[in-house]
Parts: structure tokens; sequence; C-alpha cells
């Protein structure tokens, strides 16, 4: 008998029981449901393990779990609802949960009561907090050699094949209040393999844990969860869920968290939080849809090699649904509490009217994590809407994490961004390709840390500001409409800045002078004759930017007479000059070559530092002019004769401002 015979014989047999179970509920066809199976429930079991998740007696947390222990896997109609009435446990190892549409909806109508609030969860992925981690018990892990990890004796007989493990190192920072340590290099695994002194892991430790003391704890252990609801604490392995709708009527959706090669594919998320899951071993959630009234996603508790993908939504108004100040978010989107090589990809979402009491978006201590691709809308946010955030316990900083390829819209923020380096350690921080919309109430962006990069951000308004005394940072082709604000020489001569832009540094480039051609004959015999000028406007030069002007000249004509050339300033009606050359002999180089610099300006007088190489000839001094604030400011290139016959032949004139770090003209 061929395959296809085995199954309609199958589906026969069964239609029978079902026949028999709805005209006796409880005779032999039954499979245990109070009022009746339907033909599709029972049909569904003859698919290798599945069955219906409405294939149960009544809407209870415990049926769901019953069945999900039973079964291989559930699966869900189009258009149908499945409640429970608190949250459902389901530990299996690859529990398998395909929703086709189905909805699976909490309908625990108990107040919150705080941010755990573990009860009201719409699907827990596993039981893995960090006020449990420690209550496992460890042993060292003496050698490894690729997958093998040597242990201590005292782990002998301790671990199986199929157990699921946590491995953390000895660096941790202490929480107090909540008390629990947050681990810097952490792993979750499956055993593969295990003698008296050796477990065989199913991944390797990465370098960062190998050098940190490891340690290894069986979850197999069986402590309690420490709260309501779970059998204890667990982690669940290879779940597969997909194209589910789970909403809560108050709590949060996916929760909680501690999931080793999950996928989670085409979820509607409708509750407290959206996506919001601790330890998370390289797992993958891709095309989630939400709406949520707190926050938008998180990834926390040393998650590791996870993806976060194609994620959709916005927060409603949650005055009506905060259970009181202690449920406003400190953040929208966070990946924190060393989490190491994470990625939030293809975020198109919108935080609403709420704000934080922090950042909007942010990347916390851990490594090699990147917030990418996205689109994030913070319409009411008051704080800084992206961050990179040190953590104030030595230690824990933030390595090579960054946002690539973003765009903020936050209207209402204190800045776009923040490189944050209070607590210490944030190296190589970067924000690539980044756009920001809104008027930010302080200033553009703040940078802090060692090694970072900024490259090709543009921002709709403000300056970029630096704080504390950053180093070997590259500040390339960005556009900050009010330039640099503290920007000295010292951040100068520490970091690579140059090649930038502001509204300022384009209005010096549209003033510049720049003249280059054939050759020009100055025959005028009144002194002190203009060849070329430029004019910046009041309000444009500041302390710290340069002036270069440059001029190629000789001295023509047949005769001995005078041909002579200055460089001054014009000010508020005065004119100053810095710097002269008389010339006799034909042919002479007449050419001047100049950097003034604004020293300083205190609104009333400002004070310009000039270096003048003309024709042989060095000039160095200073100049007082009018304040730079309240007037404008002309170069006024000067070229005259004694004898129209022997003129100043003139080729090339620019004029040329340079604010530092910004785009400049060129001055040959």
């Amino acid at each position: 008998m061929n395959a296809v015979d085995i199954t309609a014989r199958a589906l026969a047999v069964r239609a029978g029981e079902a026949e028999a179970a709805l005209a006796s509920p409880t005779g032999a066809g039954s499979i245990g449901t109070a009022n009746g199976t339907s033909l599709q429930a029972v049909i569904d079991q003859t698919d290798e393990g599945t069955v219906s998740i409405g294939a149960r007696a009544a809407p209870t947390a415990a049926e769901l779990e019953a069945l999900s222990a039973q079964f291989g896997a559930l699966t869900g109609y189009a258009g149908t609802t499945h409640t429970v009435e608190t949250a459902a446990y389901m530990t299996r190892d690859r529990l398998v949960i395909r929703g086709n549409g189905a909805e699976l909806r909490n309908i625990d109508p108990t107040p919150l009561t705080g941010v755990g609030d573990p009860t009201q969860a719409a699907l827990p992925v596993g039981v893995s907090n960090v006020w449990l981690t420690d209550s496992l018990t460890y042993y060292a892990v003496l050698a490894t050699a690729g997958t093998e990890l040597t242990i201590a004796p005292e782990g002998s007989g301790k671990f199986v094949a199929g157990d699921l493990v946590i491995v953390h190192g000895e660096t941790r920072y202490f929480v107090p209040g909540d008390e629990y340590n947050i681990y810097r290099n952490a792993l979750r695994a499956r055993v593969v393999s295990a003698s008296a002194t050796t477990v065989t892991l199913d991944r390797m430790l990465p370098s960062e844990l190998l050098a940190d003391g490891p340690v290894i704890g069986n979850v197999a252990e069986g402590i309690s969860a420490g709260f309501e609801g779970p059998p204890q604490f667990y982690l669940l392995y290879a779940p597969h869920v997909s194209n589910l709708v789970l909403t809560s009527d108050i709590g949060g959706t996916l929760q909680w968290g501690g999931v080793i090669d999950g996928t989670f594919r085409d979820l509607t998320l409708v509750g407290r939080n959206a996506v919001g899951l601790n330890a998370m071993q390289d797992c993958l959630l891709e095309n989630i849809h939400f709406q949520a009234w707190r926050k938008i996603c998180e990834l926390a508790e040393g998650s590791y090699g996870t993806t976060v993908r194609t994620l959709r939504g916005s927060l409603s108004d949650a005055s009506t649904r905060r259970n009181g100040s202690s449920d406003v978010p400190t953040f929208f989107i966070s990946i924190g509490e060393n989490c190491a090589e994470c990625v939030l990809d293809d975020l198109n979402v919108n935080s609403g009217p709420n704000d934080t009491t922090y950042n909007a978006c942010q990347i916390g201590a851990g490594r090699h994590n990147e917030i990418r691709n996205s689109i994030l809308r913070f319409p009411a946010n008051t704080g800084p809407a992206l961050a990179i955030q040190s953590n104030p316990a030595a230690g824990h900083g933030v390595l090579d994490s960054g946002y690539r390829n973003v765009t903020v819209y936050a209207p209402v923020c204190s800045r776009f961004f923040v490189v944050n380096d209070t607590g210490g350690g944030i190296t190589r921080a970067y924000f690539h390709d980044c756009r920001f919309y809104g008027s930010p109430a302080v200033s553009a962006g703040l940078i802090m840390g060692d090694e970072g990069s900024l490259k090709r951000v543009w921002c709709e308004r403000g300056a970029l500001a630096f704080g504390g005394t950053p180093a070997n940072w590259t500040i390339r082709d960005c556009y900050f409409p009010d330039g640099f604000a503290g920007l000295t020489d010292a951040l100068m001569a520490a970091n690579d800045i140059a090649e930038n832009d502001s509204d300022a540094n384009r209005r010096l480039r549209q003033a510049a002078k720049i003249v280059v051609g054939n050759t020009v004959q100055i025959a005028q015999t009144s002194a002190n004759n203009v060849y070329q000028s430029a004019t910046f406007a009041a309000g444009d030069l500041a302390v710290d930017d340069q002036v270069c002007v440059y001029t190629e000249a000789s001295a023509g004509g047949a005769g001995g007479t005078n041909r002579q050339g200055r460089l001054s300033v014009t000010v508020n009606g005065v004119t100053t000059g810095l710097g002269s050359i008389l010339r006799t002999t034909n042919g002479a180089a007449m050419g001047f070559d100049a950097q003034i610099t604004v020293l300083a300006d205190n609104g009333a007088v400002a004070v310009l530092g000039y270096r003048i190489k003309a024709g042989g000839n060095s000039f160095e001094g200073v100049a007082n002019v009018g304040s730079l604030t309240a007037n404008d400011l002309t170069f006024n290139m000067e070229y005259w004769c004694s004898n129209a016959s022997d003129p100043v032949n003139a080729r090339v004139c620019r004029i040329v401002a340079v604010k530092p770090g910004m785009k400049h003209l060129p001055l040959r």
C-alpha cells in the first residue's frame, strides 16, 4: 500500500472515530473533550503528531500546556480565537505552533501591579530571568577544545545529552533593588554528549567568554521560577512559532525569554509590550506587526546572535493603559544588559504620543550590536532619540556597536543622538548613513568615548557637541546646520574631523572669491586699488575660523617705477592693512600667501591673527577690528602702480574662509 492509500485509510478511520465521539462524547472515540471533538481536530492528529489548538476541554492554560506536551505541533485556523485565562508555559523542545492566522489571547483581567506581571503574558517563551541565573549550581570550566569543555570534578554526572545549559564568565555588575547580577559574557547551549569529566556543546564559546573564567550550570536542575505560573526556571530549545496573533487584554505578548535557536515569524502582537525578551541565543524574529502601549522592542540579559527583522507598528496612547508612573518605560527600543552580536533590522515604528524617562532608542553595554535599515518616529519624546549608553559599572562598556542607515523623526527631542560615556568604556561606537529630522532643544548630537566614527550623518537642525576629550574619532561627510560646538585645537589634533558641512560653512563658501584665468594688467595709479575682495556676513565667522588668501602676481612693464600690493580688511567702514610689498624690479614676484585666524571676539572687538608671505617677505601680527558677530568682514587684495606703463600682472586670486573640520574650496 502506498503512502496516499495509508493516509486515506487513516483519515477514514479517524473520521469514523470522530463521528463516534460526536455521538457519544464519553465513548471510545473521544480524545477527552467534554463537549465532543470536531472532525477537523481529529484529522489534524494524523499529520505526524499535529493537533489543533482548539482540541481541548476548556480554554485554559493547563489544557494548552498538556496539548503541547503530547503533540509535536499545534495548529490554528484563520479567524479563530483561542483564549487562555493565564499564561501558558509550554516547555517541550522544538515546540511548533503554526497559527495559520489564528489568535491566542490571554484574557486574565487582573490589574497590573508592576513591570513584571508574568501571568498576563500571551505567550511566554522560556523563563530565564536575570534574578534567577545565579540560582543554578555552577561548575568551573577547566579547559576547552572546540566545543568540548573539561569541567571541575564536582560536575561529574551532572550533565547528559539533551540538557540545556548556561555558561557565563566572572565579570558582572550587580543591580541593587532587584538584586541580580548581569554577566558581561554569557551563552546558552544544548549538550551533545557528556562524560564524567567533559561536556560537549552544540556551539563554540566566544573568545571573550573563554577569557573570563567560564562556569557552566544545568537548567535541568529544576529550580523554582520564583513567581506564580511557570513550573520552573527553564530554557526553550528550537521553538518555531509562525503566523499567529498574540494578544493580552492587560499584559505583554511575547515575554520573558530564554530561547536557544528559536524562530518566530509572521506574528501580530497586541498588548502592553511588543517584543521584550531576555536571554535569546541565536534566534530569529521576523515579520512582526504590533499594537502596544509601552515598549516596542527590547533584547536583554546577554542575548547573543539574535536578529529582529521587519518590525512594524506603533504605540497607542498609554495614559489609559499604564499602571501609574511605574509602568512608564525607560526606553522604547533597546539592546542592552551585555548583549552580543544582536541586530535590529528593518524597523518602521512609531512611539506615538508617549515619552520615556531616558533615551527613546539605545544600545547599552555589550559588543558588536547594531540597529540598521530602519525608520524610527518619536513624535513626543523629549530626551535623546538615539543613544549609545555606557554602563556605570567598570568593565561593562560598549564595543563596536552602533547605528547604520537609520532615519529618525524626533521633532521635540533634546538631542538627535548621544554617545554617553559617563560610565566609561565606549569604544568604536558609530553612526553611519543616518538622517535626523526635528528641532533638538540642546544640540544635534553629543559624542564621548574613543575611536568612534560619524560618517554621512545628516541633521535637519543643531550642532555637534563634544563631551570630555574624545579621541581617535573619524567625523567625515556629515552635515550639522550649526556646525561644531566646543571644537578646540586639541580635539582637532586628537581626531580626524574633515569634509563636513554646516549652514555657516556653506555661506562662507558662497562668499569666497576665486579668480583663475588669463593674466590681468593692473595699471591703476591711485593708492590702495582693490583688485579682488570677498565679504563674509556678520555672524558667519567665529573664533578659530581661518581665512586663506592666495594670489599670483608679478611686476610688469619695462621701467623701474613702483609696483605695490597690500592685503587689508574692512570692518564697520574702517580699513586696516595687514601686510604690503613694494617692487621696482621688472618681473619681481608680488604674490601673497596669507592665513588669518579669528583669535577672539567679545562682541565689541574681534582679534585677528595673521601670517603672510609676500614676495619673499614675511609678516606676523594681530589686528583689532570691530566684532564679527555684529559686522561684515571684507578682505581686500589691493594692487596699484605709480606709472601705468609699469603695471602689476595678476593671474590668480583666492579668498576662502575655512571652518575647522569643514569642507572648503581649494586654496591653490
